[in-house]
């Protein structure tokens, strides 16, 4: 399934336990240039929960999303955004709100990876990613690119298995990190071992392959300084790395025609 130049807001009456996902496919996705976004502060509200060989995703913003896109990563699977804008609540628990979960799922298929690609990305949230039930047996496989970073945490790890490279296969090449927390992994369950005590930038580079990035802060919006509905792909512009733009650029994010930005018209609905 392909959706090109999609914006929706989603509703969720009252404050359910649990929230019905935007979109729900097993299967391929694609979005190009789409917008989906909530306003409602239920207790889990998911944009994308996609069980599948693959979910690529250009230029979309994804707005307002306590848990915003949930994968099951089978043996193969290829996960990926570019040019995106995951905005959340940077200042909230990382491990229970978070941009990016993907789950392994058992396989019978061929040896394959459980890839995640990241490019040119801007994530303003409270974790970049979780990561649920990797092993060494079953890895997932990380690459993120000029991919800019304000959260608390980088990463929530829940696992029987320590984290390390033989479980988590992470390259990273010219992004920027501003996270809040001292340790920039939370450890949700499963062995808490850490390289020299708490996972700190030092600790985090020596564990996974990060090439050229750089832990610095970035002058996003301060977290309660703008209320949600006012913020749109310009809040967050572009950062500057050894010369590269890194991040999403703000006109290459959301519908391409009428308004870039997640407004919804009068009705609520679009």
């Amino acid at each position: 399934m392909r959706l090109e130049g999609l914006s929706i807001e989603a509703e969720y009456p009252g404050q359910s336990f649990r929230s019905v996902p935007l979109l729900e496919v097993s299967g391929i996705l694609e979005l190009r240039r789409c917008a989906f976004w909530t306003r409602s502060q239920t207790v889990a509200t998911v944009a994308v929960s996609c069980q599948g060989p693959r979910f690529s995703a250009t230029g979309c913003w994804f707005g307002g999303f306590k848990q915003c896109l949930d994968f099951g990563a089978f043996e193969g699977t290829e996960i990926g955004l570019e040019q995106c804008m995951v905005i959340g609540s940077p200042g909230s628990d990382p491990s229970t709100r978070w941009a990016v979960r993907v789950r392994q799922e058992p396989s019978h298929s061929a040896d394959l990876p459980r890839h995640l690609t990241l490019r040119r990305c801007t994530f303003w949230d409270a974790c970049l990613l979780r990561a649920d039930d990797f092993s060494p047996g079953a890895p997932l496989t990380v690459t993120i690119d000029e991919t800019a970073v304000q959260a608390a945490g980088l990463l929530a790890w829940k696992s029987e298995s320590a984290l390390g490279r033989e479980s988590l296969k992470w390259s990273g090449r010219s992004n920027v990190y501003d996270l809040s927390r001292n340790s920039w992994v939370v450890h949700i369950s499963g062995p808490t071992e850490a390289p020299g005590g708490l996972i700190d930038p030092d600790a985090w580079t020596e564990m996974a392959d990060e090439r050229g990035c750089k832990d610095r802060a970035i002058p996003f919006p301060h977290p309660g300084s703008i209320p949600p509905d006012c913020l749109r792909p310009e809040s967050f512009p572009l950062q500057e790395q050894r010369g590269l733009a890194v991040g999403a650029d703000p006109r290459q994010v959301g519908p391409e025609t009428g308004s870039r930005a997640p407004t919804a018209p009068a009705n609520g609905h679009r």
